[in-house]
């Protein structure tokens, strides 16, 4: 079986989730046998590394090479109409939030993917959020929900942990600084927060200064510790000390910072809303907040700081569901029920 992915990759220009997924499928892909083609605008030299091809996006590459399946995230949804496919999946990895993206910007968006949808056969969604945002708003109606994994090197090290030895009181936040996450939020909660604690900013971006002053000219400065960015082996060892991880982003298409959360069984401060409430909403050590009210936030951490861990572990019995080997099998599914409707 031949297998096509196109999109994003990891360099040292560039880093992002979607990058970390089109990796991992291949991976994952290549794991099962099946022969597999990157296709990625970053390509400087074609070549084959660890049984996977990487490709530019060519019109001749494309005119050469036939496949089972191809699987095309953003802007290279572009691309579906040149490759030669028995099935053409566009994946969502989530949708144009105006606050973010701006009414014109974000409207260019919708127009840019509603045009080259009808190249596709298949559109399939991050999270059942992320399906009701595209269909409800925009219009695009999804054909299904392919839940992402975390990274394989994150899975391993929480399976061979054997205890997370937790630092009693320690709030972890993980992410890009930018006005979506509404980390001055959690600052201005944690102010009002009766226990002890410390707060560990992890990440960067462009509200970094304003935090650092809100946090300065606060009575809670000591206790608040920013970072910077980490990478991800960093990262695992802050969650594995972390008491609770809290991230308040509304509108979160997936959330895969609270699976490794999740993982590594941290308490977990949530919004109401996003895509990891797919898998939270039976998670025993998550409180779910109105992120715009400081008093319900600051109560959610106070109550998890003095709530007991009762030996729930999550480590184990999450990995399989958080795997790319799961994520490929659905994807797998969707591709023979759909060649099964077209041969009958």
């Amino acid at each position: 079986m031949r297998i096509a992915v196109l999109g994003p990759i990891n360099d040292k220009n560039y880093f992002g989730g979607v990058a970390v997924f089109d990796e991992a499928i291949c991976t994952s892909f290549s794991n099962l046998g099946y022969e597999v083609t990157l296709y990625t605008e970053q390509c400087k030299k074609e070549r084959n590394a660890k049984n996977i091809f990487l490709k530019k996006p060519t019109i001749k590459n494309f005119k050469d090479n036939e496949y089972d399946l191809v699987i095309a995230s953003l802007k290279y949804i572009k691309y579906l109409r040149f490759i030669k496919a028995k099935v053409k999946i566009y994946y969502l990895h989530g949708f144009f939030n105006f606050g973010h993206y701006g009414f014109i910007r974000g409207n260019l968006g919708v127009i840019y993917q509603k045009f080259f949808l009808k190249n596709c056969d298949l559109i399939l969604c991050n999270s059942n959020f992320t399906s009701f945002i595209n269909n409800d708003m925009y219009n695009i109606k999804s054909n299904g929900v392919v839940p992402i994994g975390v990274s394989d090197k994150f899975l391993t090290k929480v399976r061979d942990e054997k205890k997370f030895k937790r630092i009693s009181g320690k709030i972890t936040f993980v992410g890009r600084l930018v006005d979506v996450k509404n980390v001055d939020k959690i600052i201005e909660s944690l102010k009002l927060v009766k226990n002890n604690f410390t707060f560990d900013i992890i990440g960067d971006g462009p509200e970094k200064e304003k935090l650092i002053n809100l946090v300065n000219n606060s009575k809670i400065k000591d206790k608040v510790n920013f970072c910077g960015r980490l990478n991800e082996n960093e990262v695992y060892s802050h969650l594995k000390e972390t008491d609770i991880f809290i991230s308040l982003n509304p509108s979160e298409p997936f959330g895969i910072v609270y699976a490794e959360a999740m993982l590594t069984n941290c308490k977990i401060v949530a919004p109401n809303t996003g895509g990891q409430n797919d898998f939270l909403k039976n998670y025993p050590l998550k409180e779910n907040v109105d992120i715009n009210d400081t008093n319900d936030i600051s109560r959610a951490i106070d109550l998890l700081l003095t709530k007991k861990m009762n030996n729930i572990d999550s480590s184990k019995s999450y990995s399989n569901y958080f795997s790319y080997d799961r994520t490929v099998k659905i994807f797998m599914d969707y591709y023979n029920k759909y060649i099964e409707r077209r041969i009958k």
